[in-house]
């Protein structure tokens, strides 16, 4: 632990890539939501990602950044966010997102699966489609989301590496942002969605709990 303190950033995340990076451990009388970015696979190319943020601040309560195929991150999307109380995730579907989709409906409730409504002209046919696209039009969504956030001091990162990100993140010729040659942004890309999630997350309806009830394994 000594050494990772004493090392650059760098070297630093190089070390804890793949490694499940917990702030807070889940309560059970709060509500989180899940962002997800996958690894479009190019040469060289960026790792998947994921964030978890607790709702009722915005903080940035685990974390997860690598390289797993797209059945494997599917896998682990799940099981983090049935840790932290059923969180309701925003899987990016861009690419290689469209794999880790399929493979987590059948491993996570799809009520608790971001999902848009899709119109199809050609049929008249407005189907929800599971995920996050995107596109031109919906990143600049996220991207101001993030810009207000920082404004008024409310952020919630806690991990050097979505920080590290964030600082590469540029507009391009063409008025985009987007990370700066040779660097990556699928870390600031799942935190922004989860952030975004934040804001779309559905009202749940808590059952109450009959206190007279035992919840005790031997009582069953």
């Amino acid at each position: 632990a000594q050494s990772l303190r004493d090392g650059n950033k760098a070297e630093q995340h190089r070390t804890l890539m793949n490694y499940l990076l917990v702030w807070e451990l889940p309560d059970p009388d709060e509500e989180y939501v899940c962002g997800a970015d996958t690894a479009e696979g190019l040469e060289h190319g960026d790792r998947s990602s994921l964030d978890i943020i607790r709702c009722s601040n915005g903080e940035q309560v685990a974390h997860w950044f690598g390289h797993l195929d797209a059945e494997l991150f599917a896998h682990l999307i799940a099981q983090v966010c049935r840790m932290y109380n059923n969180a309701f995730v925003g899987p990016e579907r861009n690419n290689h997102g469209h794999a880790v989709i399929l493979k987590l409906r059948e491993l996570y409730p799809t009520r608790y699966i971001y999902n848009e409504q899709h119109l199809d002209q050609a049929y008249d046919d407005d189907t929800p489609r599971l995920g996050w696209l995107t596109t031109r039009q919906s990143k600049p969504v996220l991207t101001e989301g993030m810009k207000t956030l920082l404004n008024n001091g409310l952020s919630g990162i806690r991990w050097s590496g979505t920080l590290s990100e964030m600082n590469t993140y540029v507009y391009d010729a063409k008025g985009s942002m987007n990370a700066q040659e040779g660097c990556f942004d699928d870390q600031l890309m799942s935190y922004m969605i989860a952030q975004e999630m934040r804001a779309r997350m559905p009202v749940r309806v808590k059952q109450k709990t009959d206190k007279r009830r035992t919840t005790h394994w031997m009582a069953h």
